[in-house]
């Protein structure tokens, strides 16, 4: 889509040094030179668009996102050579009448991209797509001085295509599909059947010398990431959230671009100006107010308009500021060139606005044949002067909109007024229409009685009106909060997005709307997804975390004091003891018999007793000038501390506070700054220098050694990790020379070395040769510390970016990342077993301790405990765990099996777990809360006769006298729980996926991928009963299934089956329908031999598989999980869905359990994740009140978020 020149208004918009600031249009690649503001967003979409085929880009509408790609990304990229890009930037036609498919609009994107900038290469054959073109053997295409170029496809405004009516809902269904197929590299259908093997013998099937980003805005991303199924990049860290720019970032912007029209200072005076916009924002915060760059190029802009010959000085912003989007629409309006008839006002407000958010496009030639408006009225509307719509194309077809999205509430507004007016003066009217009649038939009807009719119309016309304007606006407030929850929430801030969350569901609940009330419920089950155990709040910045060695308590320093906590309680564990320094401890650690150490920015080292508070005396005082700024402890009370500017290091005995020694580490050639150090078990001390880059290794030996440190080796961080980084983002590789490094730590072995650094990468290193083994990407700031688990197979990250991190050092992968703090992140610190994690929060001057322990691998089941206590997980990566539900801790870690666990389940008297493995055993778990376990496995019949294969389901009978198990052997088998013996097998004609017993322990239930449900009587193990799903018209079962779980109801009167084909079966008195004598075969002829025929209802629940079905513990209700993430409620006797928990956002949930309390409801996923939330809403809604630290949104958040001047009541009191 190209923007039309005005009729009459010659070239388009043209900046330069004395018209700096486009109004509300975006800037284009040769405006660069006026646009600032926006450097370091350019450059994390450079490093970005180097990392991944798919780059994302997103926010609010008017914060530039179309000028930051085309000013600011495109004129970074245009010297780029390393790789050189071609620049395709496209805005597609996604409506009904575009003549071309996506991948065709594109393809011509990229040709006239060619054209223009002389690039040379091959033409496109008939008939050749996209995705085949870009994937030619030996593809090239060359710039005109020589580089050869990655094509970069920039997809610019894509929530246009979901504006779109449903009445193309095949037009987007397709150009998902061409997209995910480009952006995953898939292979297109018509190129992969057997016809199309001459054309892919033509392709690198392999390469992808492409890149793709997509822009769009925010509230437009739940539909992108909806999308995520087919395309699992947008599952990677490749988004990028364009926020507002900061009061400084704008001053800059400003007066920067406005140097030639601006008098000195006065851009603080604007960007203020716009930022008081905001009435929340009180005068002592205007340095923490955000700035939208659209109403700041406007202000800046029709300012430019006004000041003549004149420089733009203070007078001139303060006369002319107030309410300028007001009064530049409505001025517009009243404009001699511009004022009818015809009425322009009525055409812009009930056409080119949608609802009460987007804007609306109108064909051009169609509005001024109606008479809508004059082609002068157009002219002067689109030209210089007013500059409030513009002429776009699409698909040939020239159509009016409004120049910007942020002019929508304006015109809304004028709209509203303009209806009030006409809504007032047609009530007049039907009010002297009612009189007239009422004195007409005054004779017949009393005035009284006619005066109380009139106004009885009147009023509940109005009423009526009234009801459904409050409606649609609350049903946009409870949408736009949603959205506002999910972003913000993805950002870091999860006492807002909760917050926001609860109103949506407050709103939803009025309005009786289920879908929005289950939308703000997911949102709210993830806020109780949170690792976080415990906060702990400060006076001022906490610098630094340790735990004690026995874990029970967190030591942390924050600004001169140091404070001692109880790790399970949260209280502080010396009250009115003040373990204060002279200065601002910079760096604590604890040494042999409990005693904590620090070292603070005076140069002092003291020493504390945990257990009292009180300081230790020393023999010799500790102190190492000018000012300390890193500490390490070593085995028994060897010390060592740095330096910053001196770039020194001194080994200490705690024991005595003497010095082991002269200062080392000075480096002749490089000035250091040390800003960590790390001893290791073996004798070995790492020092981070910040200012080289480097990471020094010496070896110290022990604390009775009288040899001088010798240095074994140096790690030049710059050479790995940090410079690769500094290349994505952008720097020129010569100024990657010196990369700072913050962190250093040794794994307890030795045989590990991790570093962190201040270009967002950290690094693991061999701990004895220095050898580099990797890089761990995905922080967005610097990374300020790094700390090993206990066994050095977890690497904890702390970083500026407001997050922790936990690292696989294995795999080197990140496992997942704790959101919580709303400033940097500069500490962490494992507990001894590891745990748990403590972070140091900074400026937001809170400690906080998280559950670091996780499966690594997919959870298969989940189950609650007898008593609602513990909840049992049983995962792929071959192990069982128990939790505490309340504190989601970890009780006790159950290894033995060799293979994935597939099921868990408690006996009924939660003494005992029984669990169901791939590696073809079924064991029994005496475990305890301590951690003692005792397990055995239970034995199988005769291998000859049965054979041994996996065992996917286990189920204990509700006595627990009986145990039943599931067999890859076409078997399921029935065991005496009591004493282990073996009582029979059921047959099957394939393989067994569920097990169940019913409540009084007569029957046996099994059902496996043969289609068939089979009751077995218990023990003689006689066959009873078959059952499989309704036939169709011809006597068929419907469709080919397997079923993958079977369970009855609580009173034992019906059974459900889930299928593999995402629909559930139900079998409704179930003992009634025996006795029948009936016996026939299924639609592949298999017999129920001996048994007898039972008929099921069928419930199809639209899901690719569900991998879960259970009655609710009244029996009235089904619970499914399955494929598309969520668990849903529906009736168990009609079907119709009640509710859905959408828990799971990209991952399969396989398993779902509702504690036998009714109060809990848990699933596990794929993922490895496990969640646990309350079931009911007004439950759900009191937990996350309990756990935010503030209980109602600010009034600028119920502006932003809600739409809303004026802020809800609170939902938590």
């Amino acid at each position: 889509m190209q923007s039309e020149a005005s009729p009459g208004s010659g070239e388009r918009y043209q900046l330069d040094a004395e018209h700096p600031w486009p109004c509300l249009l975006s800037y284009e690649e040769r405006s660069c030179d006026f646009f600032y503001g926006r450097k370091s967003e350019a450059a994390e979409l450079l490093r970005l668009i180097r990392l991944n085929p798919l780059t994302v880009l997103y926010g609010k509408s008017g914060l530039g996102k179309s000028s930051l790609l085309r000013a600011g990304l495109f004129s970074l990229l245009r010297d780029h050579r390393d790789p050189a890009y071609l620049l395709v930037y496209c805005r597609l036609d996604f409506s009904a009448e575009a003549a071309y498919s996506l991948l065709e609009q594109i393809a011509e994107k990229l040709r006239q991209a060619m054209d223009n900038v002389g690039a040379e290469g091959p033409a496109r054959n008939s008939g050749e797509g996209l995705w085949e073109y870009l994937h030619r053997r030996n593809l090239e295409i060359w710039s005109k001085d020589n580089f050869l170029l990655t094509p970069l496809l920039v997809l610019d405004q894509f929530e246009e295509l979901f504006s779109q009516s449903g009445s193309i809902t095949d037009r987007i269904a397709q150009a998902f599909d061409d997209l995910a197929a480009l952006v995953e590299n898939r292979i297109p259908s018509e190129l992969a059947g057997a016809a199309a093997v001459e054309r892919r013998s033509q392709l690198d099937l392999l390469s992808q010398n492409y890149r793709v980003v997509l822009s769009f805005r925010e509230d437009y991303l739940p539909d992108v990431k909806s999308w995520e199924k087919k395309v699992p990049s947008l599952l990677r860290n490749n988004y990028l959230r364009l926020e507002p720019l900061t009061r400084q970032s704008a001053i800059d912007a400003v007066e920067r671009a406005g140097a030639a029209v601006l008098e000195a200072g006065v851009a603080s005076s604007i960007v203020d100006f716009v930022g008081k916009l905001d009435p929340d924002t009180e005068p002592t915060e205007v340095d923490r107010a955000v700035i939208e760059p659209a109403l700041l190029s406007l202000f800046c802009c029709r300012l430019n308009l006004r000041r003549g010959d004149q420089r733009i000085d203070r007078d001139l912003v303060m006369t002319s500021g107030e309410n300028i989007l007001d009064q530049f629409y409505r001025e517009t309006l009243v404009a001699e060139d511009v004022k009818g008839p015809p009425d322009v006002a009525r055409f812009i407000e009930s056409y080119l606005v949608q609802g009460d958010r987007f804007r609306g496009l109108f064909p051009k030639a169609e509005a001024l044949k109606e008479n809508f408006l004059t082609t002068k009225q157009l002219d002067a509307l689109t030209g210089d002067k007013h500059r409030l719509l513009r002429v776009v194309e699409y698909a040939g077809t020239f159509r009016i909109e409004l120049i910007h999205d942020c002019l929508v509430p304006i015109v809304c507004r004028a709209r509203d007024d303009r209806k009030h007016l006409e809504k007032q003066v047609e009530l007049e009217r039907k009010a002297r229409n009612a009189e007239a009649q009422a004195i007409e038939k005054q004779k017949r009807i009393s005035w009284l009685t006619a005066s109380l009719v009139l106004m009885g119309i009147c009023l509940g016309v109005a009423l009526w009106q009234w009801h459904e304007a409050d409606l649609a606006s609350k049903r946009a407030m409870a949408n736009s909060a949603i959205g506002g929850s999910y972003a913000v929430r993805r950002n870091g801030d999860p006492d807002l997005s909760s917050l926001l969350a609860l109103q949506a569901l407050s709103l939803g609940s009025s309005l009786k709307d289920r879908q929005i009330m289950d939308r703000a419920e997911d949102q709210l089950r993830r806020a109780l997804d949170t690792r976080l155990l415990r906060s702990f709040p400060h006076r001022a910045d906490v610098n630094a975390v340790t735990f004690s060695p026995d874990g029970r308590q967190l030591a942390t320093a924050s600004g001169k004091t140091l404070r001692i906590w109880n790790v399970d309680t949260g209280e502080e564990a010396l009250v009115g003891r003040m373990m204060s320094h002279r200065g601002k401890v910079e760096d604590i650690a604890f040494i042999a018999d409990n005693t904590l150490v620090a070292g603070d920015d005076q140069g002092y080292l003291r020493l504390w007793d945990l257990n009292s508070g009180a300081e230790k005396p020393l023999t010799d005082t500790m102190r190492h000038a000018p000012a300390i700024s890193a500490l390490a402890a070593g085995s028994g009370n060897l010390l060592a501390s740095a330096t910053p500017r001196k770039g020194e290091i001194i080994l200490w005995d705690a024991a005595r506070g003497g010095r082991l020694g002269p200062p080392f580490g000075q480096d002749g050639e490089h000035r250091r700054w040390i800003y960590d150090l790390a001893l290791s078990a073996d004798g070995k001390l790492a020092a981070a220098d910040v200012e080289s880059g480097r990471t020094t290794v010496w070896e110290i030996g022990t604390l009775e050694s009288t040899e001088p440190p010798v240095e074994l080796f140096t790690l030049n961080d710059w050479k790995h990790g940090s410079a690769s980084t500094v290349r994505r983002i952008g720097m020129p590789e010569e100024r990657s020379v010196g990369m700072k490094v913050n962190s250093v730590a040794f794994s307890r072995d030795g045989k590990l070395l991790a570093t962190g650094d201040r270009y967002l990468s950290a690094n693991l290193w061999d701990g004895v040769t220095g050898m580099h083994l990797g890089a761990l990407l995905g922080h967005r700031a610097p990374v300020r510390d790094v700390a090993f688990n206990q066994d050095a197979s977890r690497l904890a990250t702390a970083s500026e970016d407001g997050t922790a991190a936990i690292w696989d050092t294995a795999n080197q992968r990140q496992l997942f990342s704790l959101i919580g703090h709303d400033k940097e992140v500069l500490g962490v610190d494992f507990s001894p077993k590891g745990q748990r994690l403590a972070t140091a929060g900074g400026k937001d001057q809170t400690a906080k301790v998280w559950n670091v322990e996780a499966h690594t691998g997919g959870i298969r089941a989940v189950a609650f405990s007898p008593d609602n206590r513990y909840l049992a997980t049983a995962s792929d990566d071959n192990s069982i765990r128990v939790w505490d539900v309340e504190s989601r801790e970890l009780v006790a870690k159950l290894i033995g099996h060799q293979g994935p666990v597939q099921q868990v389940v408690f006996d009924p008297n939660g003494r005992h777990l029984a669990s169901a493995s791939d590696d073809k055993t079924v064991r029994i778990w005496n475990w305890s809360k301590e951690g003692e376990t005792e397990e055995s496995p239970l034995q199988y019949p005769p291998d000859e006769v049965f054979g041994v294969d996996k065992i996917y389901d286990v189920a204990y009978s509700r006595d627990g006298k009986w145990l039943a198990a599931a067999s890859a052997n076409y078997n399921a088998l029935l065991w005496s729980a009591s004493n282990g013996e073996f009582e029979f097998t059921g047959r099957h004609d394939g393989m067994v996926w569920a097990v169940d017993i019913s409540p009084d322990g007569g029957y046996l239930a099994s059902a496996g991928n043969d289609g068939l449900l089979k009751l077995w009587e218990i023990p003689s193990g006689r066959l009873a009963a078959c059952a499989t799903g309704p036939k169709d018209s011809r006597g068929k079962p419907y469709g080919l299934r397997w079923f993958l779980d079977v369970n009855f109801s609580p009173d034992g009167k019906r059974l459900v089956m889930a299928t593999g084909q995402g629909s559930v079966y139900v079998v409704d008195e179930w003992r009634s329908q025996l006795g029948r004598k009936r016996t026939e075969t299924t639609g592949n002829g298999v017999l129920c031999e001996g048994g007898e025929w039972l008929e099921a209802r069928y419930l199809p629940l639209q899901d690719k598989a569900i991998t879960s079905a259970k009655f609710s513990a009244d029996g009235n209700s089904l619970i499914t999980t399955g494929r598309r993430y969520q668990v849903t409620i529906q009736d168990a006797n009609s079907g119709k869905e009640q509710r859905r928990v959408g828990v799971h956002m990209g991952a399969k949930a396989n398993d779902v359990a509702i504690s036998p309390n009714k109060f809990w409801i848990a699933t596990g996923s794929e993922n490895g994740s496990f969640h646990i939330s309350p079931l009911q809403t007004d439950e759900l809604k009191r937990a996350v009140c309990d756990r935010l630290s503030r209980k109602r949104l600010k009034k600028s958040e119920c502006q932003e978020y809600l739409g809303s001047q004026e802020c809800l009541p609170p939902v938590c009191n």
